[in-house]
């Protein structure tokens, strides 16, 4: 059975007929793919970036920027993705399993809970009790009744509405043997607005091997957890460079660490010393190119090229 049946069943008719009309008129362009990862922009009213990765077991995580999907519905833009993928021999390590579980990245709104806002204030109007005068009797007034607490869900609510988003809280699942690695895109710097340096993370698979570089994500409340002190305090200073590109899905993005920001000459410059002596600092000569070329910094003094010309 190929990828697109088994995960038919995860999306409905009407998005899949969609999602086939969007890959037949070519706006999947897939920026990044493998056996086990799939990186695409789909064209819809705007872009919206795509993301398809499996681990090694049977859970396949699906991401998706647009606003159906935050929503909490598997989208168009993800079935027009995975038409694509499958055209061009990607994602083989989840067309091999027997089974998969989808795991959706992200934090939705869950929709059956709440249908409308009409449902809400309802909600909150049966759960409010009403104060009840007593009958008109002679005796010392009595003093009304407390305000009833005020919901949990309505605090969240309100928190929506100044454009805030709800706290995040929990413990930050990190295993023991992930690795920050800070990567330097030659080709991006090259182009010019300062070094563009890549954050991502990898682990040590059953075999020993290094699995496959994934792009760091994690929340500016998340990091006080992240183990390692340098690490923190390093991704403390990043988080205050420029991200290397501009857009956002919803309310995390702003409060999400960025995973690639352009060092400027004075932070770069600030900063260069300690990521390399981490020993985790490597070049990356083209985005597709496989392998990492580690650095280390050199404390002596600045090379200076000398040219001397003799005549014959």
């Amino acid at each position: 059975m190929n990828l697109a049946s088994k995960l038919a069943s995860v999306f409905s008719d009407k998005v899949r007929a969609r999602g086939a009309e969007y890959y037949r008129r070519g706006r999947v362009r897939i920026t990044h793919a493998d056996e086990a990862e799939v990186e695409a922009i789909v064209t819809g009213g705007t872009e919206y970036e795509v993301w398809l990765w499996c681990e090694d077991d049977t859970r396949l995580h699906l991401s998706c920027e647009c606003g159906s999907y935050q929503s909490g519905e598997a989208c168009k833009h993800l079935w027009a993705t995975i038409l694509a993928a499958e055209v061009g021999g990607f994602l083989k390590l989840a067309a091999s399993k027997a089974h998969l579980t989808v795991v959706y990245e992200g934090d939705f709104f869950v929709a059956n809970e709440y249908e409308t806002m009409a449902a809400l204030e309802a909600d909150f109007e049966r759960a409010t009790p009403r104060f009840v005068p007593p009958p008109l009797v002679r005796r010392p007034p009595e003093a009304p009744p407390p305000a009833p607490p005020r919901p949990v869900w309505l605090r969240k609510l309100e928190e929506v509405s100044r454009g805030q988003p709800a706290s995040r809280t929990g413990k930050l699942h990190w295993p023991a043997d992930r690795q920050v690695l800070y990567v330097i895109d030659v080709s991006g710097t090259l182009s010019g607005g300062g070094i563009a340096l890549d954050v991502l993370t990898r682990e040590r698979r059953r075999d020993g091997a290094w699995s496959q570089l994934k792009a760091l994500r994690l929340m500016q409340e998340e990091l006080a957890q992240v183990p390692g002190a340098e690490d923190r305090e390093l991704l403390s200073l990043l988080a205050g460079g420029h991200p290397a590109y501009e857009y956002y899905a919803g309310w995390e993005r702003y409060h999400q660490l960025p995973a690639r920001v352009q060092l400027s000459p004075a932070l770069a410059q600030a900063l260069m010393p300690r990521l390399a002596r981490t020993g985790r600092c490597a070049l990356r000569p083209a985005r597709r190119e496989p392998g990492l070329h580690f650095v280390h910094w050199d404390d002596g003094g600045s090379w200076r090229f000398d040219l001397e010309m003799v005549r014959c």
